[in-house]
Protein backbone atom coordinates (compact mmCIF):
# COMPACT_ATOMS: atom_id res chain seq x y z
CA UNK A 1 0.00 0.00 0.00
CA UNK A 2 1.22 3.48 -0.78
CA UNK A 3 1.48 6.16 1.90
CA UNK A 4 -1.77 7.63 0.56
CA UNK A 5 -5.01 5.77 0.02
CA UNK A 6 -5.93 5.06 -3.62
CA UNK A 7 -8.27 8.06 -3.71
CA UNK A 8 -5.67 10.29 -2.01
CA UNK A 9 -7.94 10.92 0.97
CA UNK A 10 -5.62 9.47 3.64
CA UNK A 11 -1.91 9.47 4.53
CA UNK A 12 -0.15 6.90 6.66
CA UNK A 13 1.51 8.26 9.79
CA UNK A 14 3.82 6.60 12.30
CA UNK A 15 2.96 7.31 15.94
CA UNK A 16 4.47 6.58 19.34
CA UNK A 17 1.83 6.09 22.07
CA UNK A 18 2.14 8.13 25.26
CA UNK A 19 1.73 4.96 27.34
CA UNK A 20 4.12 3.56 29.92
CA UNK A 21 5.60 0.23 28.86
CA UNK A 22 4.92 0.63 25.11
CA UNK A 23 8.27 1.16 23.41
CA UNK A 24 7.37 0.83 19.74
CA UNK A 25 5.67 2.78 17.00
CA UNK A 26 2.50 2.03 15.04
CA UNK A 27 1.00 3.02 11.68
CA UNK A 28 -2.36 4.78 11.37
CA UNK A 29 -4.23 6.67 8.67
CA UNK A 30 -5.02 10.38 8.80
CA UNK A 31 -7.19 12.52 6.54
CA UNK A 32 -4.82 14.10 4.01
CA UNK A 33 -6.73 17.40 4.25
CA UNK A 34 -5.68 17.82 7.91
CA UNK A 35 -2.50 19.69 8.80
CA UNK A 36 -0.84 16.76 10.58
CA UNK A 37 2.95 16.89 10.79
CA UNK A 38 5.72 15.52 12.98
CA UNK A 39 5.06 16.58 16.56
CA UNK A 40 1.27 16.58 16.31
CA UNK A 41 -0.47 14.81 19.19
CA UNK A 42 -3.29 12.52 18.07
CA UNK A 43 -5.66 10.10 19.76
CA UNK A 44 -5.60 6.51 18.47
CA UNK A 45 -7.30 3.25 19.35
CA UNK A 46 -4.70 0.85 20.78
CA UNK A 47 -5.60 -2.49 22.36
CA UNK A 48 -9.18 -1.37 22.94
CA UNK A 49 -8.21 1.96 24.56
CA UNK A 50 -8.05 5.46 23.13
CA UNK A 51 -4.59 6.83 23.88
CA UNK A 52 -2.59 9.98 23.12
CA UNK A 53 0.21 9.45 20.64
CA UNK A 54 2.92 11.58 19.04
CA UNK A 55 3.24 11.67 15.24
CA UNK A 56 6.88 10.89 14.40
CA UNK A 57 6.55 10.49 10.59
CA UNK A 58 4.03 11.49 7.90
CA UNK A 59 3.60 9.88 4.47
CA UNK A 60 5.00 6.53 5.58
CA UNK A 61 5.13 3.56 3.22
CA UNK A 62 2.86 0.82 4.61
CA UNK A 63 4.27 -2.72 4.22
CA UNK A 64 2.17 -5.17 2.16
CA UNK A 65 -0.41 -7.03 4.21
CA UNK A 66 -0.65 -4.37 6.92
CA UNK A 67 -4.06 -2.76 7.42
CA UNK A 68 -4.03 0.61 9.16
CA UNK A 69 -6.82 2.05 11.27
CA UNK A 70 -7.65 5.76 11.11
CA UNK A 71 -6.70 8.05 13.98
CA UNK A 72 -9.53 8.91 16.38
CA UNK A 73 -8.76 12.64 16.39
CA UNK A 74 -6.24 15.42 16.80
CA UNK A 75 -5.39 16.55 20.33
CA UNK A 76 -2.84 19.26 19.55
CA UNK A 77 -1.23 20.51 16.35
CA UNK A 78 2.55 20.77 16.13
CA UNK A 79 4.16 24.18 16.35
CA UNK A 80 5.38 25.92 13.20
CA UNK A 81 9.12 25.85 12.60
CA UNK A 82 9.15 29.65 12.34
Amino acid sequence: MNPASPDGAFLAVRVVPDVTGVDRSFLYLVDAALDVRVGTIVRVSLAGRKVRSWVIAVGVEVPPGIECKPIEGIVSLALDET
